[in-house]
């Protein structure tokens, strides 16, 4: 059950990418990139790309956060 966030987020970038590589009038994003971005104003697949960065970059974070909890956890049964 650890992995499952990690999984989640990885699963959620790669269907982002694959539904905005699919359509080319309509893109899936998160609000206010826009605004944190005012470059990408208007411009959906910018947009598209870096909500699918951001989906990926939290995966990966998720990811290093659990396998270093499952070491963590590993050293401490060792340790007893």
């Amino acid at each position: 059950m650890r992995f499952v966030t990690p999984a989640l987020f990885a699963a959620a970038a790669v269907y982002i990418g694959w539904y905005n590589a699919q359509h080319t009038d309509r893109a899936l994003v998160l609000p206010f990139l826009d605004s944190l971005s005012p470059g990408l104003a208007g411009n959906m697949a910018g947009q598209g790309a870096l909500t699918v960065q951001i989906f990926a970059g939290l995966a990966i974070v998720f990811t290093v956060r659990e396998v270093v909890r499952a070491l963590r956890s590993r050293g401490a049964d060792d340790a007893s």
